[in-house]
């Protein structure tokens, strides 16, 4: 009885591996495709398999791959300038690498690829650091069609090295004042901006700002925004050019000038309107008015003076704070209103 169920379970057995063998017997081999040699022009040739790596013979015509094998060709020359290929970046260099990777998908299509590297933005400055850091984008461009699939790619069984030239955006700073030219003498004030370019992360630096004539605010260092832009306030002092240095660390230091000027137009004005508001004064107080004296006058002008330097150095001697920036009308506001309203004892219009 014990043997007659060996013999049927080696029957069964014999029975499945044999139906296991029929059915391996009647699939068919894998697929291999051929790839003319010729065709791709290269100077050597070899097999990447997984990770097995096979040269090809120099005089071997033609190779047979598997799907998703791939035939690595190393052409003549270097690298060469191409389009990017990443959309919307047409002026980011790129440049194609003197390899064509042949390989085909799992219906038998040739595919013929072109390892493609971009070097981004180049390498720049990053943060407070001296330090240039960057990144490289490697990939393939399908050459028989550009517009279909790209993939990305890491070319481990390339023993070559290529150079490929890598732009290098050093930072730099840019200096702007406005106005050009500002009246002398602290009654005017000009705007300092900076900004650097070039550097990643740049909010948080700091920026030295210098001035060989005149009074900067906030001094002697401006801190960069998320934008990398800082401005400060520089106001006259006396007359002549001024030069503005702008200096941070491991970039070039920027300088601009200034002129102060002689304020003909801020004494004319002042002078003006403190002569407008003493008429005014004169002619709306009651009692008796003498009409030969000038001297009401002459005090109204002076006064209005007084009041337009104070308010233009930041004393503010009126019941109310102005708003506007330093200019011809604020002046003569400033002279005349403060002349008319008065401003405690500097303000005093004689009756005669």
């Amino acid at each position: 009885m014990k043997s007659r169920r060996i013999v049927a379970v080696a029957t069964l057995l014999a029975a499945v591996l044999g139906a296991a063998a029929s059915r391996a017997a009647a699939q068919p081999p894998p697929v291999t495709h051929s790839v003319n040699l010729a065709a791709l022009k290269a100077s050597s040739v070899l097999v990447q398999k997984g990770a097995q790596t096979v040269p090809v013979a120099a005089a071997a015509a033609t190779v047979q791959i598997a799907p998703w094998q791939y035939v690595v060709a190393r052409r003549e020359g270097g690298v060469a300038r191409v389009e990017p290929m990443t959309a919307g970046s047409p002026d980011r260099p790129a440049w194609a690498l003197p390899l064509t990777l042949v390989t085909v998908n799992a219906e038998g299509v040739q595919l013929e690829l072109q390892p493609i590297v971009e070097a981004g933005d180049g390498l720049m400055m990053r943060g407070a650091g001296s330090a240039f850091t960057g990144a490289l984008h490697v990939g393939v461009r399908n050459t028989v069609n550009p517009t279909g699939t790209q993939l990305l790619v890491r070319a481990s069984f390339v023993q070559e090295a290529f150079t490929i030239p890598v732009p290098v955006r050093r930072p730099r700073l840019v200096l702007e004042i406005s106005p050009p030219s500002i009246q002398g003498f602290g009654v005017d004030t000009a705007v300092v901006s900076v900004r650097m370019e070039g550097v990643q992360d740049a909010a948080g630096r700091s920026v030295s700002l210098a001035s060989t004539q005149g009074r900067l605010d906030p001094a002697p260092a401006v801190t960069l925004d998320a934008q990398g832009t800082a401005s400060a306030t520089l106001r006259s002092e006396s007359v002549g050019p001024s030069t503005v240095t702008a200096s941070a660390g491991g970039v070039q230091p920027q300088t601009g000038t200034v002129a102060y000027v002689w304020p003909v137009r801020f004494l004319v004005f002042s002078l003006l309107g403190g002569c407008a508001g003493a008429f005014l004064k004169r002619g709306t107080a009651s009692g008796k008015k003498s009409k030969g004296s000038w001297r009401w006058l002459a005090v109204g002008a002076v006064s209005g003076l007084v009041l337009a330097v104070a308010t233009a150095i930041g004393i503010n001697l009126l019941p109310w704070q102005p708003t506007a920036t330093m200019s011809e009308a604020l002046v003569f506001g400033v002279a005349a209103l403060g002349t008319f309203l008065g401003a405690g004892a500097l303000i005093t219009v004689p009756d005669n």
